[in-house]
């Protein structure tokens, strides 16, 4: 679309301002002052990302492209950076100037309207205000006469629209309502005299009749606390005549049980002592008895250790039957001497 052309009329307060600047504001914009920078932002970019530093490059390579970094961070962002910056200052300046002359001749004509405003306005609605006046006194009077009489917290009319008829009759009842709340208040704290005394009178009653009762309760704790510590002393008794007769059964038991004791140990022993001596005699004779067999068995042995192992064109069988009459001759040993165990 066709930029539209708006007229700007250069007042006297505006007369300073470049016209270029005025040529700008129409526009509302200034992108084009600002495409070089954004030219010089994109080559700058393009060189930075091409520019790319690895661990494996060596310390003169990375020297070289720190130095690049340097000299692209410096000239290529940074200055156009505070180009950009001066350039939106300068731009928006003059335009900042306008705005607050703007601001304060609109606040001068402002300003000095409502004050005019208020002058007239004063004079205006001057009766009005000597009539609110007017009827603020009257309500205050009023208020000042009505209140004493009225109870804490009354919530009163609009008193100024009252007829002064019609104020003395309110006065009057207030007056009348006054004159019974007295009467009702003394009335009111003659009964609560006469209710705090009849209650000071019941509390003392009620203090003698329990001080009373915690005579007889104390007495009668007395009196039971030594009837069951009679009750108590004779149980003991009791219980120690219990106890000691207790222990009397229980040492004649006890000695019983050790009399019995010893004489089944005694007996126990004894006929131990005839039975190790029974197993005694039956292990010699059948020591004796097996002693011929032993003796055949010991030679057979013998024997048999003697009787040398053929050779065997397979040396597995041979080894297995070294072992197995190696073995036949310890078997043959054990059992020669359990015979004489």
């Amino acid at each position: 679309m066709p930029d539209e052309t708006t007229t700007i009329e250069v007042t006297p307060e505006i007369a300073d301002v470049p016209d270029q600047f005025l040529t700008l504001m129409k526009r509302a914009d200034g992108i084009e002052l600002f495409k070089p920078h954004q030219q010089k932002l994109a080559e700058a970019t393009a060189q930075a990302a091409a520019l790319g530093i690895h661990p494996d490059d060596s310390p003169e390579e990375q020297a070289r492209k720190s130095g690049l970094a340097k000299r692209l961070r410096i000239d290529g962002f940074k200055k156009t950076r505070l180009a950009v910056d001066a350039l939106h200052d300068t731009l928006k300046a003059p335009i900042l100037k306008i705005t607050r002359q703007l601001d304060s001749a609109a606040k001068t004509i402002r300003d000095s309207c409502k004050e005019e405003e208020a002058k007239l306005e004063g004079i205006e609605k001057y009766a009005e205000r000597l009539e609110a006046a007017r009827i603020a006194a009257i309500a205050e009077t009023r208020r000042a006469e009505l209140v004493p009489l009225l109870p804490p917290g009354f919530i009163l009319p609009d008193l100024s629209k009252l007829t002064d008829e019609q104020f003395a009759a309110q006065v009057a009842e207030a007056k009348n309502m006054s004159a019974m709340r007295e009467r009702m208040e003394a009335a009111e704290a003659e009964a609560k005299k006469l209710r705090e005394e009849k209650e000071a009178a019941e509390a003392k009653a009620a203090a003698e009749q329990k001080e009373r009762e915690d005579r007889e309760a104390a007495a009668r704790a007395a009196e039971e606390k030594k009837q069951r510590e009679a009750i108590e002393a004779e149980q003991a008794r009791i219980r120690q005549e219990e106890a000691a007769k207790a222990a009397e059964e229980r040492r004649l038991r006890e000695a019983a049980e050790a009399e019995a004791k010893r004489l089944r140990e005694e007996k126990e022993a004894a006929e131990a002592k005839a039975a190790a001596e029974q197993r005694a005699r039956l292990d010699e004779a059948r020591r004796i008895a097996a002693a011929p067999d032993v003796e055949k068995l010991r030679a057979f042995i013998t024997a048999v250790q003697q009787v040398p192992v053929p050779a065997l064109a397979d040396q597995q069988l041979q080894n297995q039957v070294r072992a197995a009459c190696g073995e036949f001759v310890r078997w043959m040993t054990v059992k020669a001497n359990s015979l004489l165990a």
